[in-house]
């Protein structure tokens, strides 16, 4: 939602004169000064009008099917907010958080001092540039309104990502038990895995070295809603998950290099061949098409077919570049060759954790799963790594669930470090389609 720029705040009458929570000096202050109007300082809203503006909002927000809202801003404001939550769940059946609901680290709490080192330091992780310290004076007497630790020499973008994470892995981890969801994170870092632990949930470890394989090429069922009868019905979406292959190994090809002569042409190849690994296995739109024996009424007599895999593809690519006749396509289809060899398992590729069937799979009504690629390294294997899986974690995980609200569990997806995909233009598109 849009953010609210008024909200609750100290008021003290000085003989008729007005002064609005900074503009008294309160205890924790780093300078004592006299009660001043600071500039600039036009967002005062009385407490009791500023919680039926709240009300309205989670009554409005209830309407559309809204269940949990998670709220944060100036101290005052959250005060507010967390002195409704009793209304808002007896009244709308909502539930009001805030980011300091299951924080106990003062030190930690997101944004718990007044432009000191905790809130400083999150700016400095989050927008760098918008931190001047050039701009305090010698004496550090324009320090005004300024409560906790030292903003220059205790804060640090390391301290803001710090506070960060604390505040992501409260979230989840207490969230995951109070209200039943079941969470996954991508892992860039290898931060989660102490959460996961303690969650009685899974880590699961993608690197050079380990035995993991994701496959790229799984497809699910998904369970879709029909617009005119509103049943349920089982769906296959082979066209939607052949552009997802085709966006992954587009990007793969590119390298790290981003090259520009991977282009229509180069996705066009990889597309047919990807379209004809699922065709050549007889996988369709008909979700039966997913399983040997499919004829047979007996569930537990279908066995799922094994799915095609980047090996399989780049076998397909070299029979098509050996009866290629068209000119055109010759450079492409010798670059693909070339530069896939390094994700193919029987070439011995450094790459090759994503060549092969998958060796696991998301268990239903875990907590926390939690996948580990902080052994990858860093500027190209990491974020073509988070594309594959986000891609695996749509198929395995987000449409492994129904369209029904009524029937849906609550599912949640932490992508870490998602900027590490903004050189990634297929990738971005997938995590803003995701």
């Amino acid at each position: 939602l849009p953010m609210l720029f008024v909200g609750p705040d100290r008021v003290f009458d000085d003989r008729g004169e007005l002064f609005y929570g900074m503009d008294i000096n309160t205890s924790g202050a780093l300078k004592s000064y006299p009660a001043q109007r600071l500039t600039g300082s036009a967002y005062w809203l009385d407490t009791e009008l500023f919680k039926k503006l709240l009300m309205s909002i989670v009554e409005q927000l209830s309407r559309t099917g809204v269940k949990i809202i998670i709220g944060h801003g100036h101290g005052p404001s959250i005060n507010a907010f967390a002195n409704i939550a009793a209304d808002a769940q007896k009244m709308y059946g909502v539930k009001l958080y805030t980011a300091w609901s299951f924080a106990e680290n003062e030190e930690l709490k997101f944004q718990n001092d007044h432009a000191g080192a905790n809130e400083t330091s999150i700016v400095m992780a989050f927008r760098p540039d918008l931190v001047d310290f050039s701009r305090v004076k010698e004496d550090e007497s324009n320090l005004i309104g300024i409560a906790g630790r030292h903003p220059i020499r205790d804060s640090s973008a390391a301290f803001g990502n710090e506070i960060l994470e604390y505040t992501m892995k409260t979230l989840i981890s207490r969230s995951s038990v109070l209200m039943g969801i079941e969470s996954l994170t991508l892992d860039a870092e290898g931060e989660y895995s102490v959460v996961a632990d303690a969650l009685g949930g899974i880590n699961v470890v993608i690197s050079p070295t380990s035995k993991t394989i994701i496959n790229l090429f799984d497809i699910e069922i998904e369970r879709t809603k029909d617009e005119i009868t509103g049943r349920e019905r089982d769906t296959l979406n082979v066209e939607s998950k052949v552009e997802d292959v085709t966006q992954a190994l587009m990007t793969m090809a590119k390298g790290s290099t981003r090259t520009k002569e991977v282009n229509e042409l180069t996705k066009q190849i990889i597309a047919e061949a990807v379209s004809q690994e699922y065709a050549a296995r007889g996988i369709t739109a008909n979700p039966a098409s997913l399983y040997e024996n499919s004829s047979s009424s007996n569930v537990f007599e279908r066995r799922r077919k094994e799915m095609p895999t980047i090996g399989s593809w780049y076998k397909r690519i070299k029979q098509s570049a050996q009866s290629n006749t068209n000119k055109d396509y010759e450079f492409h289809y010798s670059y693909l060759l070339k530069v896939m060899k390094q994700y193919i398992r029987e070439y011995n590729g450094q790459m090759a954790y994503f060549d092969g069937q998958s060796t696991f799979d998301l268990m239903e009504g875990a907590p926390l799963i939690n996948i580990d690629i902080s052994q990858l390294e860093e500027r190209f294997a990491r974020p073509l790594a988070q594309q594959i899986l986000m891609s695996w974690i749509w198929e395995k995980f987000v449409k492994k669930n129904s369209e029904d609200k009524r029937k849906a569990r609550q599912k949640r997806v932490i992508v870490d470090e998602a900027w590490m995909l903004l050189p990634f233009p297929e990738a971005v598109d997938f995590l803003n389609k995701m």
